[in-house]
């Protein structure tokens, strides 16, 4: 087994069908990866010990995803942009 080169960290294994693109472009390339699973919002100090460890175990990128989990606090979109000003006319 090589040594994997990109560490591919979601935040729950429900993740891993909104990471299985990435997963699958990796194999396809020819990319030696891990995966993992660490929130970052219910286990910081796990996740925080797993990016400062990352080049230490030779990993080059670190692809973090997901979104498979309903948010707890879902956000309103922004208000719309306002209208752009009136032009000035032809040659103006």
């Amino acid at each position: 087994m090589e040594q994997p080169l990109v560490g591919v960290l979601m935040g729950s294994l429900s993740d891993l069908e909104v990471m299985r693109g990435c997963l699958d472009t990796l194999a396809k390339l020819g990319i030696p990866y891990e995966v993992d699973v660490s929130s970052a919002h219910r286990s910081p100090d796990k996740t925080a010990r797993y990016a400062a460890a990352a080049r230490e175990r030779g990993l080059r990128v670190i692809v973090v995803g997901g979104g498979a989990a309903p948010r707890p606090t879902p956000r309103p979109p922004p208000p719309p942009a306002p209208p752009p000003p009136p032009g000035r006319g032809a040659g103006g």
